[in-house]
């Protein structure tokens, strides 16, 4: 059985959790968890079957992977000087935006192998896009753990640390900007006539239907696009009101304004 730990208990290890439980390990897996607040982490151990531990040296000294999932703010706190000793020779991966690895290494030890990654909370439904970047004293062993962790929830593929703000920007915050879509287009339908649920359904569907046709065909989402676009049809009437209002671009200056506060926390000491 592998054991996980978690330092804080909050959405995205939520999410990384019930993901890890549900995709199976080989062997089993055991879940432990250390929070700030005492009831953050007694609702994770009710929810997930996770051990509670006291602090991050009792957590890291059973555990073969720790999971830092924390705000940016609270890692100084979380990855305090009496935790590098027990850090030392131990697999820590940082799902914590815009902190980089030489700050984590700065943190919890030279002696501590570091994965920095960004999941999303599709990780919950085993749908997360995630990225990782290893320190160079990590293992191939632990490459595969932690491609095999993350392969339970979703897809996982490797980049350099380079690329992270953009991947913060555009996979890490995606599920949010896919949301308010969703959002968007049932609030149209109930306009339209329809009932709010089947609404959101079929507004959630089309959109997870979309998503499907890029992944599966190979194909550029514009000629996908213009496949359903027929000439003076209802699909073009409604493109030329989204161009009209700019989405394209706004969308993507979201994505840049994500990257580019990815970008500042990373510069932050």
């Amino acid at each position: 059985m592998i054991k996980i730990g978690f330092i804080g208990g909050g959405q995205i290890a939520s999410a990384l959790a019930g993901g890890f439980l549900a995709g199976g390990f080989e062997g089993g897996v055991g879940l432990g968890v250390v929070d700030r607040f005492p009831a953050s982490a007694a609702r994770f151990a009710e929810r997930f079957g996770a051990k509670v531990f006291v602090g991050v040296a009792e957590m890291a000294r059973e555990c073969d992977m720790v999971f830092l999932c924390v705000k940016p703010g609270d890692v100084g706190g979380a990855l305090a000087q009496e935790q590098r000793e027990v850090l030392a020779g131990k697999l820590l991966v940082s799902v914590v935006a815009g902190l980089p690895l030489a700050r984590l290494v700065e943190l919890a030890g030279e002696g501590c192998r570091v994965c920095r990654s960004m999941p999303n909370t599709a990780a919950e439904v085993r749908l997360s896009a995630t990225a990782a970047c290893f320190t160079p004293n990590c293992t191939e062993e632990d490459k595969r753990l932690v491609m095999s962790a993350f392969g339970a929830v979703g897809e996982v593929m490797e980049l350099p640390e380079k690329f992270f703000d953009a991947v913060v920007g555009v996979s890490g915050s995606g599920p949010a900007y896919a949301c308010l879509l969703i959002e968007a287009m049932s609030d149209g339908a109930v306009a339209a006539g329809l009932p709010r649920d089947a609404a959101t359904r079929l507004a959630a569907l089309a959109v997870r239907g979309a998503a499907a046709l890029v992944l599966e065909t190979g194909r550029h989402p514009a000629e996908l696009r213009e496949k359903i676009s027929s000439p003076a049809g209802t699909t073009i009437a409604a493109l030329a009101e989204l161009e009209a209002g700019a989405v394209r671009y706004h969308v993507s200056a979201a994505v840049q304004a994500a990257a580019g506060r990815s970008a500042e926390l990373s510069s932050q000491k």
